[in-house]
């Protein structure tokens, strides 16, 4: 097997992985982080994507919306978990 094909089975993996942790988070905390974290890891993809079609600077360029979603995470994980100072 080539390494780009086991590139895409670690990735599969990965967000099989993925899905079932924000079906927990949904269940648990609620929609809102459950959608953040959708968000996030669509933002990866779209980046992965690009990267495995020869985007050699997609990665660096994407950094500031990665961190907007990142951001977003935290701070619906602190509201959710009641840590108003987990994230600072």
């Amino acid at each position: 097997m080539i390494e780009k094909d086991k590139t895409k089975n670690r990735w599969n993996s990965i967000m099989s992985k993925f899905d079932s942790a924000k079906f927990q988070v949904e269940l648990i905390v609620g929609e809102s982080l459950s959608t953040a974290l959708t968000e996030y890891i669509n933002e990866m993809h779209s980046v992965a994507k690009k990267v495995e079609d020869g985007d050699t600077t997609i990665y660096k360029s994407s950094q500031a919306a990665i961190k907007q979603k990142v951001s977003a995470i935290k701070i619906l994980a602190s509201k959710a978990l009641n840590l108003k100072t987990l994230f600072q």
